[in-house]
Parts: C-alpha cells; sequence; structure tokens
C-alpha cells in the first residue's frame, strides 16, 4: 500500500499493536522479497520486484486498501510534518485512495505547485488533473475551480500542449455555462483568446476575434476589470498575429496598460508591456520598445518568472538588434537561451539559437549560424504541433543562405518554411525565397514574392512586420538587389532611404550599408561614378562600424570596381585585396564544405577572385 519503497517509521505507525516489526522485516529480507534502501535520513527499504508489490497489494480487500492508504497517508503527514511539499505526491495520492477528498484535494494542488515551480510540467499536469477530478466531485468555489484550471493550463501551454490546454479551458467554459457561473465563464474565455492570438499557440484570427467579443462585454458586465485589461492584450495579441494593423495593435495595448496601471493588476502590466513592446518594434517606434521591454523584465526578475524572463531578453535582444546594438543583443540571447535549458523549455532554446543568428551572421560566422539553425530543427523533432517555429528557423536558415548567394539552397529551405504556415501568414517569410529567385535568376518568380511584402506595384511603403530575427529588415535588400538584376538603376535612385536612417532623423537600419552599396552599383552603372564612390564610402564607413564582416567585403569589391572605372588603379587593386582578405575570412568561418563552396560559387566572389 505504501508503494514499492517504504520507510521504517510509517510501518510502525500504521502497524498493528503486538506486531513485531523488526522481526518480520527480516524475515522478508532473509526471503529476499524486500532489502534496504537506505539508512539516511530515514530507514527505508525497497521491494525486490514491483510484482511481488503488485502481488501483495492485490490480495487485500477493497474496504482494507482504503484504509491502509488513509493511515498511511495520516502517518506520513504527522512523521514528515517539516517535509510535507518534498511529500505532497505521496500524501495526495494515499489520501484520495483512502477516500479523504478534502485532504487529497489539499496535497494534489500543493504537489502540482511544486511540480510546476520546477519546470516538472507532466508531473505538475498529473497533480492539477487529480485535484480537477476532486473539485468537481465536492462543493469547491469558483475561485478554487479556476485556479485549478489555469494552473493545469499554464503548465500545459508552457510545455507545448496547446491542444490539451483549449481542451480544459473549453471544460472550464461548459461547466460555467451549466452552472450559470459567468465568473467561470470569463476565466476560460481569457487564455482561448491568448491561445489563438499567438503564432505559437494555435492561432486562429476568426476564433480568437469570436471570443474576444464575448469575453469584453462579459468583462464589462461584470466589472472584471483584470479580466477586461487581459482580453484588451488579447486584442493585441489578435493584431500583432494579423500583422495588418499595428497601430491598432498599439491602441489596445496602451488600453490594457491604462486599467493595469489603474487597478495595480502587475502580472498584467508585465504581460502587456511585453508584447506591447513587439507593436512598437513593428512600427520602428523603439525607444518606446525599450522601456516597454525593459519594464517586463523588472517584474519577472523579481518574481522568479524564467518563462517569461526567456521570453522577454529575445524580445529585448530583437530591439537592441534594430538599434545595432549587437553585443548587447548577444549577451541578452546567451542568458536567455541558459534560461530556457535551466527550465527545460525546448520552445524557448530554439527562439534563441533562431535569435542568435543574426549576431553570428554580422561577425560573419557563417557556419555558427547554419549550425545554430540545424541545432534547433533536430530539437524541434522534441515537440508536437511546432510548424511555425520549424518554419521560422527554415526561413531563417533560408535567409543565411541567400545571403552567401547560395540561391537554390535559399529556395529549397524558404519554400519548406511557407508550406507549413497559414497561406495568409505566407509573406511574412517570403524575403528569403524572393532573394533565392533572384540570385538563381528567376525575376519573374522573384517580382512575384517580392510584391507580397509591399503595398504598391513599385514596392514602395514596406509592410511592417514583428520581430522575426535576421528575416525583418530584409525585404528592401532583396528588393534592391531585384532591381540591380533587372537594371532598373533609376528605380533604386528613386527611393528614399530617409526610413532607413540616411538622414539622421531616426536610428540608421540593419540594412542600410548593403542599401547605399546597392545603391552606389546603381549610380556606377549610370555612369555616375564620383557620386557612386561616395556612396560606396559612407557604406563601407557604416558597415565598418558594426563590423558586418558580410557587408564589408562586398562594397570593398564595388569601390574596387567604381575605382577602376575612374582608372584610379592603385587603389583599385588596394580595396580588391583587402575585400580578398574579407573574402577568405568568411570562407575560413563557412562551417562545412557545402557552405564553403555555395560561397565561393557567388558571382560577386568569383570575380573578386578573378574567377571571371
Amino acid at each position: 500500500v505504501i508503494g514499492r519503497s517504504f520507510y521504517h517509521g510509517v510501518l510502525e505507525q500504521i502497524s498493528d499493536t503486538g506486531i513485531v516489526l523488526d522481526r518480520q522485516l527480516n524475515s522478508l529480507q532473509r526471503a529476499e522479497l524486500i532489502r534496504e534502501a537506505a539508512r539516511v535520513p530515514e530507514l527505508e527499504y525497497i521491494f525486490q520486484h514491483d510484482l511481488t508489490r503488485e502481488a501483495a497489494y492485490n490480495s487485500i480487500l477493497l474496504r482494507e486498501r482504503r484504509e491502509y492508504h488513509l493511515r498511511v497517508g495520516e502517518a506520513v503527514e504527522k512523521l514528515f510534518n517539516d517535509r510535507l511539499e518534498e511529500n505532497a505526491h505521496l500524501l495526495a495520492h494515499h489520501f484520495h485512495q483512502g477516500g479523504d477528498d478534502e485532504r487529497a484535494l489539499k496535497y494534489s494542488v500543493l504537489a502540482g505547485d511544486v511540480a510546476a515551480r520546477l519546470y516538472a510540467n507532466d508531473e505538475a499536469i498529473t497533480h492539477y488533473t487529480l485535484a480537477i477530478e476532486i473539485a468537481r466531485q465536492g462543493d469547491s468555489s469558483s475561485e478554487q475551480m479556476i485556479a485549478l484550471y489555469m494552473a493545469r493550463g499554464r503548465a500545459q501551454e508552457v510545455s507545448g500542449q496547446h491542444d490539451e490546454a483549449l481542451s480544459g479551458y473549453r471544460e472550464l467554459e461548459d461547466l460555467g455555462r451549466k452552472t450559470q457561473d459567468a465568473v467561470l465563464e470569463m476565466a476560460a474565455l481569457v487564455p482561448m483568446i491568448t491561445i489563438h492570438s499567438t503564432l505559437s499557440g494555435r492561432p486562429d484570427a476568426d476564433m480568437a476575434r469570436t471570443l474576444s467579443a464575448r469575453s469584453l462585454v462579459l468583462a464589462q458586465e461584470l466589472g472584471d476589470h483584470s479580466s477586461e485589461a487581459k482580453t484588451l492584450w488579447n486584442n493585441l495579441l489578435l493584431e500583432i498575429l494579423a500583422a495588418d494593423d499595428y497601430y491598432k495593435a498599439i491602441e489596445f495595448g496602451e488600453r490594457s496598460l491604462e486599467i493595469a496601471r489603474q487597478y495595480d493588476l502587475k502580472e498584467q502590466l508585465a504581460f502587456t508591456l511585453q508584447d506591447l513592446a513587439r507593436a512598437y518594434v513593428a512600427v520602428e517606434r523603439f525607444p518606446e520598445a525599450k522601456v516597454a521591454v525593459d519594464g517586463a523584465r523588472e517584474y519577472w526578475r523579481a518574481t522568479g518568472n524564467m518563462t517569461m524572463l526567456a521570453d522577454n531578453l529575445f524580445n529585448a535582444a530583437g530591439v537592441l538588434y534594430a538599434q545595432l546594438d549587437f553585443d548587447g543583443a548577444w549577451d541578452f540571447v546567451q542568458e536567455g537561451l541558459e534560461i530556457s535549458r535551466s527550465i527545460g523549455s525546448v520552445h524557448l532554446e530554439v527562439i534563441a539559437l533562431a535569435d542568435s543568428v543574426q549576431y553570428h551572421m554580422n561577425s560573419g560566422e557563417i557556419g555558427r549560424a547554419l549550425g545554430a539553425t540545424e541545432e534547433g530543427l533536430k530539437k524541434l523533432n522534441e515537440i508536437v504541433g511546432s510548424d511555425f517555429i520549424t518554419a521560422y528557423l527554415l526561413a531563417i536558415a533560408a535567409t543565411v543562405y541567400g545571403l552567401i548567394g547560395m540561391g537554390d539552397a535559399a529556395i529549397e529551405k524558404a519554400l519548406l518554411a511557407t508550406n507549413l504556415i497559414d497561406p495568409r501568414r505566407r509573406w511574412s517569410f517570403n524575403a528569403p525565397l524572393a532573394l533565392g529567385y533572384t540570385i538563381t535568376g528567376r525575376l519573374p518568380e522573384a517580382e512575384e514574392t517580392l510584391q507580397t511584402l509591399y503595398q504598391q506595384p513599385r514596392f514602395e511603403s514596406k509592410r511592417h512586420l514583428d520581430y522575426f530575427g535576421i528575416i525583418t529588415p530584409m525585404a528592401d535588400l532583396v528588393r534592391g538587389e531585384f532591381l540591380l538584376a533587372k537594371k532598373e538603376y533609376q528605380q533604386i535612385l528613386d527611393y528614399d532611404l530617409s526610413a532607413h536612417g540616411l538622414t539622421g532623423n531616426m536610428p540608421a537600419s540593419l540594412v542600410l550599408p548593403d542599401l547605399l552599396r546597392i545603391k552606389g552599383q546603381a549610380l556606377a552603372a549610370l555612369g555616375h561614378t564620383r557620386e557612386a564612390s561616395e556612396t560606396l564610402d559612407g557604406a563601407l564607413e557604416m558597415a565598418e562600424a558594426r563590423s558586418s564582416k558580410l557587408s564589408i567585403w562586398r562594397i570593398l569589391f564595388e569601390l574596387s570596381e567604381v575605382a577602376a572605372l575612374e582608372n584610379r588603379h592603385e587603389d583599385s587593386d588596394q580595396l580588391l585585396q583587402r575585400s580578398r582578405e574579407m573574402i577568405d575570412y568568411l570562407t575560413a568561418r563557412c562551417g562545412n564544405d557545402e557552405a564553403r563552396e555555395g560561397f565561393l560559387d557567388h558571382p560577386a566572389v568569383r570575380r573578386a577572385l578573378g574567377g571571371e
């Protein structure tokens, strides 16, 4: 009854008076049915074979089993009164089997809380499920039912079991309807909306909007300010998911913040700030994004919520990448990766690996960038229902291949990525696909793909995009490469680069050195060599200030070409030599033969090395 292993002290407590316990235990040891397992901190025995224990257990009448379980539970509770958390799972089991629902519920919840704190999510789910079963058979309050369903749902969501979490929330919603308890129904709606409003959950904008409309009305009818703030936060997530109107997302987020601040809803304030930062990044309001994400991080650190802290660190890295603080971003990514591994979250670990790619590519560590995507894709085999994050990693890999000139590999990875996600969201990952088509000379397909990233036929007014790592700034870079391939030089010059920080009115964008390089190439092609040289000089200065190795070699090569056109042959030779040295640096860091050969086959690399 006690279990496969059992303490001597517990046996003493439950044994009938007159039984010579030690003599019986010695006899069982001589018969090799049990053996000593430990003496410290308590004398403990264990059955030699579990089948022996099962046979003994099955020989006990059901009525006697219940009595023994109850006695064992009471003995453990008495003997280990100072270690109840450690033994909560045993107490829950024995009191449940013994028919003491009150104490079984108490210790099931405690065991679930202990497991959840240790990120042992499967164990937490098991304990909370037992607690829910017991609570539904009794007269538990609405508050307790909500707490139990929310606790189990959180554990399921953290471990990637979104379908199971939704099923549990629907169960709570149904319970609210059957008992005409609007509070239960309200509590169930909010997390369902969250799951349907997030890319890492079960994104379904139509379902989320339907649930959100019900939730907001219900929250206002109940005067439930917490749920109202949560619903507005969910609407923020929903608009980010839809990717149509980030200003509307910001409006929802700021309304949620207002309510959270007014009613001192500290946790909700942190959730809203964290996701509001994403909307600010999408519309390039980087200072506000930094304030928001920093504010949320302060709360997660203070409360010890490691899951949300890791997620916050990755969001913060995106803000710093956008502000060109590569070292600061890398520090956040590394801390987030360490936390993700410590709590056993494969999902967050994969996001960390994806976010590391931008740092590695800026440093010219091509092999490390590709290695991070490969490691992430392998780890995703451990997660059920990971289509979006898999697509994200594939699109990042496609971007890396495109940036080193491997067009076919870029197309292959990008198509795999876009085929995994909702057609309405595919445009988000189309930049690396368009780049692959451009590199391989498939310009009609490149044009069709590129058009999805812009709102006008001339590729102006780029669509806003949530932070997707290295993919985020790619659209205008791909546009430039495409127009170079089409020899549409004047159209390149017509584009206004002030939105990328050229005029100093806003922070310079990640791709500005390459956009200037493309502009310089267009000027040179039109015969404006002096302007081309000045433009390329500016691009080089900017790239070198950032140590952007992958940009530097190409700018040096194009400067060499312009110098040759101007008959500055000595300058041309020196620039070409510097370009070749940078190519050698990058070649040594490709990581594998396939990437190395692909990079060396880049048309501009071949020209720089004298192969064409």
